[in-house]
């Protein structure tokens, strides 16, 4: 039997050697931790990989937090990549214990991140801490529970300047950003282009919120689905104080019950939703539907709706549209591509959109200054149809142009054009100038009009063809014919000819061309006289005929050949070198009698 201290030792041991287990064997991706990278002195550390980035993720889920420390993502990283794309996919940053340090995207991108899990799935699993300026691109997200694009759980930290799409689904808990919010929590300055589905709370933002969640400059393109408690920006609520605001959807949203635009169900009294805009195509759902809540408890205010919202039987007939009820008040399209109206505090309640977090312009919905991807929402469904254009006429035409006359529409757009060879409107080249140079001469071109799109109305239908004929060019003559060019004068590297005579004096000029056979070359023509840089005592053929123009073919050529100079032979006279040791010799003699001479004088003084 064991004593005590032996017991006490023994457990020691055991517990310490599970621990060391857990922390660096029985952990994503199997292998054993390569920390090499970590130093838990330090406070900020730099990932430029897959490799380093699935060992950080190693290193939280065996309980390292990082709580205290900055990580920045330094590159952009594929996940496409095995085993990060195998089995279960990406193992959650997080997903057995919580990141609680700050996490800094540097406004990279990770591509092709797949996970197929069961809860907590996200770039991140659980979230205590700080997350910024990450892209997600091309997402592959599956998990039962809590999952979400960028984390699967957020609690008492912060996700601001992010962007997700692809796709994230899920039962549920499934958001574009993150699966849940616990309490405090908040998602501030994102976008999510991701189809979003789950069968209770899908929100294309956040799926559920909780205590004092907060939600706040967010925007969701991607199409939402569920079952139950579906929104545009957050599936729903049961908390305290959570609120959402400053935030607008532009994708389906769609489910059985507890679907609205922005928030699918709100069921605290202090719950609020704020200063948000629905332009949902459409919000269907069996029961308890609105344009921006389809159940509240809570309190709306100075929330907007798009006018031309759809539901479940295709209808846009909503009652109580006020800004403080679940369908908000009407939206038309002169004020949502209206940069006034994001901008004017009397739209809203405080504040309007504050600018230094949004881009607002006129034509166009907000985006997020901050998020420096691309982001391109498809407005599509908030414009009517574009206007029919009649077929375009005719103004003038030459051999190589058409110009047309403009074609007016009466809805306030303006009109486009493109040209093409065949019968068909072609997909590209379209444009707002009438005139169409560069044609072929006696040539049937087909001529399009339709409406270009703005704010407000889509691209029209091409118009039926102008069919135009392009005038026949003018008639080419013969060039004239050239006299054989003569010598003018030759060295060993150089010809010069004189200039040849044309028959007929038609205005055409001559020029002249040089080759080593006598086979005419197809380039190196030139108008001047002199052909340089040769080689010495070489055989050259000289080509001239008349240049062709806008009337005249190029004339038949005429040949002289010439031998150029021969190099001097050394024999004739003296080289350079002989010459140079001749005037050294010479001054070196004249140097040699002068000393003489003064030494002899110098003697004869010295005598005296």
């Amino acid at each position: 039997m064991l004593t005590k201290p032996f017991k006490k030792l023994f457990m020691t041991t055991l517990i310490a050697a599970l621990f060391f287990t857990a922390a660096f064997n029985i952990i994503p991706f199997a292998d054993a931790i390569d920390a090499s990278w970590y130093n838990d002195e330090l406070t900020v550390f730099e990932i430029d990989s897959a490799f380093k980035l699935a060992e950080f993720s190693k290193l939280v889920n065996s309980g390292i937090s990082f709580k205290g420390k900055v990580v920045f993502l330094t590159d952009d990283i594929n996940l496409n990549v095995a085993p990060y794309n195998e089995g279960e996919g990406w193992m959650p940053i997080g997903m057995r214990s919580s990141f609680k340090g700050s996490f800094y995207g540097n406004n990279k991108t990770i591509s092709g991140l797949y996970i197929n899990r069961d809860k907590y799935a996200g770039l991140f699993g659980n979230v205590a801490g700080y997350i910024f300026d990450i892209y997600l691109i091309e997402t592959d997200i599956t998990g039962k529970s809590h999952t979400g694009g960028i984390a699967g759980w957020i609690q008492e930290g912060v996700i601001k300047n992010c962007y997700v799409d692809g796709s994230v689904k899920g039962n549920s808990y499934i958001g574009g950003i993150a699966g849940y919010i616990g309490q405090y929590g908040k998602v501030e300055n994102c976008c999510s282009a991701a189809e979003v589905f789950s069968d209770d709370y899908s929100g294309g933002i956040v799926g559920f919120s909780g205590l004092k969640g907060k939600i706040k400059n967010c925007y969701s393109t991607g199409n939402i689905s569920g079952k139950e408690k579906v929104g545009g920006i957050l599936g729903g609520t049961n908390a305290n104080g959570g609120k959402v605001e400053y935030c607008y959807s532009t994708g389906k949203t769609e489910g059985g019950s507890y679907v609205g635009g922005i928030v699918g169900d709100i069921v605290h009294s202090a719950d609020k939703v704020v200063n948000c805009v629905a332009l949902n195509p459409s919000v269907s759902g069996s029961s308890y539907t609105g344009r921006v809540a389809g159940n509240n408890k809570g309190t709306l205010l100075k929330n907007y709706a798009y006018s031309g919202m759809q539901d479940k039987d295709g209808d846009i007939i909503w009652n109580n549209k006020f800004h403080n009820q679940i369908n908000g008040q009407d939206l038309d399209f002169e004020k949502m591509f209206s940069g006034d109206f994001w901008e004017d505090e009397e739209n809203f309640c405080n504040a309007a959109f504050d600018t230094d977090v949004w881009g607002i312009k006129d034509g166009n919905l907000p985006i997020l200054k901050n998020i420096k991807y691309a982001q391109d929402a498809d407005n599509s469904h908030l414009r009517q149809n574009g206007a029919k254009a009649s077929a375009p006429t005719l103004a003038s035409k030459t051999k190589n142009s058409i110009t047309i006359n403009a074609v007016i529409f009466d809805n306030g757009q303006v009109a486009e054009y493109a040209i093409n060879t065949t019968d068909t409107a072609p997909d590209s080249g379209w444009q707002a100038d009438l005139t169409f140079i560069g044609l072929i001469a006696d040539t049937t071109y087909y001529i399009f009009a339709r409406s270009k799109v703005n704010a407000k109305y889509l691209t029209g239908a091409p118009s039926e063809s102008l069919t135009v004929l392009t005038d026949a060019g003018e008639i080419i003559l013969a060039g004239a014919d050239v006299s054989a060019p003569t010598l003018a004068s030759k060295t060993k590297n150089s010809i010069t000819i004189n200039a040849v005579i044309l028959n007929p004096n038609n205005g055409q000029i001559a020029e002249y061309a040089i080759s080593t056979t006598n086979v005419m070359p197809s380039s190196g023509w030139q108008e001047g006289l002199v052909f340089a840089n040769l080689s010495a005592d070489t055989t050259y053929y000289i080509f001239a005929r008349s240049k062709a123009n806008d009337q005249y073919l190029t004339g038949t050529a005429k040949t002289l050949t010439v031998r150029t100079d021969a190099e001097k032979d050394n024999n004739d006279g003296l080289s350079d070198g002989v010459v140079a040791g001749i005037v050294i010799a010479c001054v070196a003699l004249i140097i040699f009698a002068g000393v003489l001479i003064y030494l002899i004088i110098k003697k004869k003084k010295q005598n005296k």
